[in-house]
C-alpha cells in the first residue's frame, strides 16, 4: 500500500444471544531475572506457529505467584505454560488446560516441561523429569495458531507478570518423550541438547543489550520492548508542550500506551514502529453475565450478626455474615479485554526523530518517524457520534507505505477477512458463566481497511 491509508474499526458486544546474549556452547549462566511488571517478547517466525506438536521447556524459580497465575511462556490463544496459585505447575491450549498439585521451589531452579502430541494423545507436565500429571487422550484439539508473538514471563497484554528467575527457555515442534525430559532434567549445565524439532532456545548469559538471541535455527530474538525497531535521532517537542503528552520511544508496557476513548470503546496505543499494538476495549465485555446476586434469608441472620458485634466477637461475627449475607457468589466478575489491533511494517528496522503523543485538547494520538528521507505518520481517533475508531496512515513518499494488519485476542476467536478491505473476528470469554456454564459473553470487532493509491489484499483468514 502506498501513499494514504484510512482504518476504521468498529467493536460491537451484545451479552447473550448477540454476537541479555543467548548463546550456544559452555556459556555461563546467568538467569533472567523478573520483577513481576514486565515480559520479553519474540519476534514472530513461523515457526513457532505449531499445531500438531509441542513441547514447552524451562528452568525457573518463582518468587511469588499471582491470583492468576504467571506467565512462564505464553503464545496466546495457542499455549501457556505458567505457574498456578499454591507454586503448581500449569498448561493451556486449545484442548484444554492440565495442572499439577507438585510445588516448585522457591531457593532453587526447577526444569519445568509441558508437552502435548495431538497424533500421539499425549499431555503431560513434567517437573525435575518426573512426570507430575498426564491427560492425553485421542481425539484431542489441535493447536491453535495465532497472529500474536510468544512473550516469556507475560501475557500478550503485559499482565500475569512472572515474578522470579528463568533461566532457559526452550520450545519444540513435537512431543518429547520422557527419557529426553529426564535427560535435560538431570544436566546441571542447563543447556538444551540440540534435540530434532528445536524452533526456539533462548540460554540466559550475562548482556546489556535488552535481547537474546536464540540458539536454534533462525536466531530468533528475545527483546525486552515490544517494538524491534532501533531508534537514532532526536525529535523536537510538539509546538504546544503544555497540552500535549509526547515520548521519544514506543510504550514498553500497557500502562505507558496512550489512552483513547469515547466512554463504550476504549484503545491504547503503544506506538510502534515495526510492530504497532492498539489494545481494544468495549464497556460491555465482562467475564460474567446478569444474574440475582440476592441471598435468600440474609434478613433473618441481621440481628444475631449485631449481637456478636456488640459483644465484640467480631472474628464471629465476620464469618456469619460472610456465610449467610454476602451477595451469589460472593465474588465478582471482571472486565475483559476484547484483543489487540496489530499491523507490521515491513522495511521499518531502524528509524530516526520518533515521536508519539497524545494531544489532550484534540483527544488524538499521533505517531511520526523518519526512515532515510521518507517520513511517516500515524493519526487515531475515537468518535463519539460515529462510535467507530479510526487511524490514518501516510507517508510523503508514494510507494513506501506497505503493512500488514491483523485482529488477536486472549479469548478464543474465529476470524474472517474479505478481498474488499474487512477482517472480522467472533469470540467468547470462556471465564464467564451464562446458559448454566455453557457460555460465556460472546463479541465481534470489525476492520475496514481503504487505501488511497494503493491496494489491499487478504490473506488467509
Amino acid at each position: 500500500m502506498n501513499k494514504t491509508i484510512v482504518t476504521a474499526v468498529t467493536l460491537a458486544m451484545l451479552l447473550l444471544a448477540s454476537l541479555p546474549g543467548l548463546h550456544a556452547g559452555a556459556a555461563t549462566l546467568e538467569p533472567l531475572c523478573l520483577d513481576g511488571t514486565q515480559g520479553w517478547i519474540a519476534d514472530g517466525n513461523p515457526a513457532l506457529d505449531v499445531a500438531d506438536g509441542l513441547t514447552l521447556e524451562a528452568w525457573v524459580r518463582p518468587d511469588m505467584v499471582a491470583k492468576g497465575g504467571n506467565r512462564i511462556i505464553d503464545k496466546a490463544n495457542a499455549f501457556v505454560l505458567d505457574t498456578a496459585p499454591g507454586m503448581a505447575l500449569r498448561m493451556s491450549v486449545a484442548a484444554g488446560t492440565i495442572s499439577c498439585t507438585g510445588k516448585l521451589p522457591t531457593d532453587r531452579l526447577s526444569h519445568v516441561v509441558g508437552v502435548f502430541g495431538h497424533a500421539e494423545g499425549i499431555y503431560k507436565l513434567f517437573i525435575d523429569g518426573k512426570e507430575m500429571a498426564s491427560q492425553g487422550r485421542d481425539g484431542m484439539r489441535k493447536l491453535s495458531v495465532t497472529p500474536l508473538p510468544v512473550k516469556v514471563g507475560a501475557d500478550s497484554s503485559g499482565r500475569h507478570c512472572f515474578c522470579g528467575a528463568i533461566a532457559r527457555v526452550t520450545i519444540y515442534n513435537r512431543a518429547l518423550n520422557a527419557t529426553e525430559v529426564a535427560a535435560l532434567a538431570a544436566d546441571n549445565s542447563h543447556q538444551s541438547h540440540g534435540l530434532p524439532g528445536t524452533v526456539a532456545d533462548w540460554f540466559c548469559t550475562p548482556t546489556d543489550a535488552g535481547e537474546y538471541h536464540s540458539a536454534a535455527p533462525g536466531q530468533l530474538r528475545l527483546r525486552d520492548r515490544p517494538d524491534p525497531a532501533r531508534l537514532t535521532g532526536q525529535s523536537p517537542p510538539p509546538a504546544n508542550p503544555t497540552q500535549v503528552l509526547w515520548y521519544r520511544r514506543p510504550a514498553r508496557a500497557w500502562i505507558e500506551a496512550l489512552p483513547l476513548g469515547n466512554g463504550r470503546l476504549g484503545a491504547m496505543v503503544f506506538g510502534g514502529v515495526a510492530e504497532e499494538r492498539i489494545g481494544l476495549n468495549e464497556d460491555t465485555l465482562w467475564s460474567g453475565a446478569p444474574h440475582d446476586y440476592n441471598h435468600p434469608g440474609a434478613f433473618e441472620h441481621l440481628a444475631e450478626v449485631r449481637q456478636l458485634i456488640t459483644a465484640q466477637k467480631f472474628v464471629e461475627a465476620r464469618n456469619l455474615a460472610d456465610a449467610t449475607m454476602l451477595g451469589i457468589p460472593a465474588g465478582q466478575a471482571s472486565y475483559q479485554p476484547l484483543g489487540d489491533l496489530l499491523l507490521t511494517f515491513a522495511n521499518h528496522a531502524a528509524a530516526q526523530d520518533y515521536r508519539r503523543e497524545l494531544d489532550l485538547p484534540d483527544a488524538i494520538a499521533r505517531v511520526s518517524y523518519r526512515i532515510g528521507t521518507a517520513r511517516f505518520a500515524r493519526e487515531m481517533l475515537i468518535s463519539q457520534p460515529d462510535q467507530v475508531m479510526a487511524l490514518r496512515l501516510t507517508c510523503d513518499q508514494p510507494g513506501q507505505l506497505s503493512f500488514g494488519l491483523a485482529l488477536a485476542s486472549p479469548h478464543p476467536i474465529e476470524s474472517s477477512a474479505t478481498p474488499d478491505g474487512r477482517l472480522a473476528i467472533r469470540g467468547e470469554v470462556k471465564t464467564g458463566q451464562i446458559d448454566a456454564g455453557q457460555h460465556g459473553t460472546r463479541f465481534a470487532a470489525q476492520v475496514r481497511v481503504r487505501a488511497d493509491g494503493g491496494s489491499v489484499s487478504a490473506v488467509g483468514n
